[in-house]
């Protein structure tokens, strides 16, 4: 038989034709295109594009290779009509109007093949703009598996045809490639488990174990939720969830807050483990696996009022698969811990309010000290003395409202350090925002006796509070120490002159350091400073442009009016200092070496320095000073 005479009767017949003979013709039966859209329309809606496309790819490919069976029982070994045949009997049963063969280079011999075709005016295409509109992907999979099948049939080698433009995507035709899986590589094998035969049954069945794991492990992570918030409910800290964390999945585990400085590990509060978990600067905002070498972290966050605020970890061996279960109690545990942390906010929310309107209440005075011990008893301020005050300032230039937005925010973490957090030692103390900067009255206890304690205290606070808000710099004033809440106001505005003399250099200064130039420092208004200095200093500076003679006269009085130390100090000749020395007393119109004159002059050169006229540094950091 010649290749032009492949007819579709000769194969299939319908059985009322007379020329019908079972055994020898396959019976053909009518349907409508539009049926066969119909019909995979329902397969879509009910199993879905993927399954549909697996189960009309295994449809066309057993059909192709039925015909491929007639055409070899036909032609025999005869390669090139077996070759032709195929897209012919695809023109046949009508799915194309015509094929154009672009490539067709096929070797029976070594089991090689690389067709290319353009499918025209495919059904397909047609009946799947028909049912479901233009399309993101290529539909005729009918036709792609019939090829395929049949040109695995006839070869004697599994071909995949891979179908590249569709019609039914906006393309201008349907164009297939068609190769053996070994020519296509690993570039196939997605393709290729679509005609792996699977069994609905079979997935229901996965699905269902899969389910039921799933049902395991909600019922674990139920819980294990239960019993970490039995914790909360007992008061419990983050120390206790953490621990549960750690005997419920057996794993290292810990928990950093969003700086990763405070930390809270398995293995108790004394030991410090890595607590840089590899987040850098962003953090994660979802459940993240961090690999390192031989470890993993399983790192969740954990949100307070749609904030995060730290992170829960779980320590990984390097080899180890992590578990679903694993996540779903590491999860649950950064929620507790977020319990836990909101209450300890609500909690340091309400004794910031309550704190802050005492101290307002103490600073304005006019209450007993009777009366201010009973309060602070009430309020749970058991010992509030004796007690000292460090006032603090943002050192930025700032907007007020901004200001005092940024005030509020450094003051929720002073709290947390003082109250939450064991550097703070919990500490009682009151704090709140008063002219635009932050007051804190602290209880002085025994390990807070010398001012370089305090200063110390103060410097580790700052440091903590720089590391959470890096472009806020402090500056911090102490007081000295008092025992009667009564005094609160007066040790308030040494405070005040403590921070006045703070600069970028010195951002920390005690009261107690600045003798009795302290109590310049505590005018109210400047002008009357400026008159001070003005009536000591005028005719020296109206003449003193560059401030050298100034300066010099600063390093003698300063140097005990000794000559030759001053020049040492400055690094200055005897006989040059002589000459200026002299050139002040002409100006000043008086013995600056007069005990009298000289302790005037040198309380208004250390205002100058105050008001930042004159550049020297007074050196009166309290943490290099020595207490007596």
């Amino acid at each position: 038989m010649k290749l032009e005479d492949i007819k579709i009767e000769r194969f299939y017949k319908k059985v009322t034709e007379p020329t019908f003979q079972r055994g020898y013709h396959e019976r053909i039966v009518s349907t409508p295109t539009n049926t066969i859209g119909t019909l995979r329309k329902e397969l879509v809606g009910t199993i879905g594009q993927e399954r549909t496309k697996g189960f009309l790819l295994r449809y066309g490919w057993h059909a192709g290779a039925a015909d491929a069976k007639k055409m070899i029982d036909y032609f025999g070994e005869r390669a090139e009509e077996l070759n032709w045949a195929g897209p012919k009997m695809h023109v046949l049963h009508g799915w194309t109007t015509d094929i154009d063969i672009l490539i067709n280079n096929i070797d029976f011999n070594d089991k090689k093949l690389h067709l290319e075709a353009i499918w025209k005016e495919s059904y397909e295409a047609e009946e799947y703009r028909n049912h479901f509109g233009e399309s993101d992907h290529v539909v005729c999979h009918t036709m792609t598996g019939y090829a395929s099948g049949y040109l695995s049939t006839i070869l004697g080698h599994q071909v995949i045809v891979v179908e590249e433009e569709c019609e039914a995507k906006g393309d201008a035709r349907c164009r297939c490639t068609c190769r053996t899986v070994e020519e296509w590589g690993e570039e196939i094998e997605t393709e290729r488990e679509y005609y792996e035969p699977n069994s609905l049954i079979r997935e229901l069945r996965l699905t269902y174990d899969e389910l039921k794991v799933e049902r395991d492990n909600l019922k674990k992570a139920f819980d294990a939720h239960e019993l970490m918030m039995n914790e909360v409910h007992t008061g419990k800290d983050i120390s206790s969830v953490i621990q549960l964390l750690n005997k419920l999945v057996d794993k290292p585990a810990i928990y950093v807050d969003k700086y990763e400085k405070e930390i809270v590990s398995s293995a108790g509060m004394d030991e410090v483990l890595d607590t840089n978990i590899g987040l850098g600067k962003e953090g994660v905002d979802a459940t993240t696996l961090v690999k390192f070498d031989g470890c993993q972290k399983l790192i969740t966050p954990v949100y307070v009022q749609k904030q995060v605020v730290g992170y829960c970890c779980l320590m990984i061996d390097g080899h180890d698969r992590v578990k679903e279960l694993d996540q779903m109690i590491l999860e649950r545990a950064a929620l507790t811990c977020g319990s836990v942390l909101l209450n300890e906010k609500t909690s340091l929310d309400t004794k910031q309010k309550i704190g802050g309107d005492f101290l307002e209440e103490i600073l304005t005075g006019g209450i007993s000290d009777a009366e201010l011990n009973k309060r602070a008893y009430y309020l749970g301020f058991e010992q509030l003395t004796p007690f000292f005050i460090m006032t603090l300032d943002v050192n930025a230039s700032l907007e007020v409202k901004r200001k005092i937005e940024c005030n509020e925010k450094i003051i929720d973490q002073i709290y947390f350090y003082f109250e939450g957090s064991r550097r703070g030692k919990g500490r009682k103390v009151l704090v709140e925002q008063k002219a635009e900067k932050i007051v804190v009255l602290c209880y002085q206890d025994t390990t807070l006796q010398s001012s370089s304690s305090r200063g110390n205290m103060l410097e580790q606070l700052m440091k903590y509070c720089h590391q959470r808000f890096k472009n806020y710099p402090l500056r911090g004033g102490i007081s000295s120490c008092a025992s009667s809440l009564n005094d609160a106001a007066d040790i308030y505005r040494e405070s005040l002159a403590a921070l006045k003399v703070t600069s970028s250099k010195r951002p920390i200064v005690s009261y107690e350091h600045l003798g009795v130039e302290g109590l310049l420092f505590q005018l109210d208004e400047d002008n009357m400073m400026d008159k001070m200095i003005d009536k000591s200093l005028g005719k020296l500076l109206r003449e003193d442009k560059d401030m050298e003679l100034t300066k010099t006269l600063y390093y003698y009085l300063k140097n005990g009016c000794n000559l030759q130390q001053t020049a040492r100090s400055m690094n200055f000749s005897v006989s040059g200092l002589r000459y200026r020395l002299q050139r002040i007393n002409d100006v000043l119109e008086t013995k600056v070496n007069n005990p009298d004159i000289s302790y005037q002059l040198f309380l208004a050169l250390k205002a100058l320095i105050f008001l930042g006229k004159l550049e020297i540094d007074m050196d009166i950091n309290l943490l290099e000073e020595q207490d007596i």
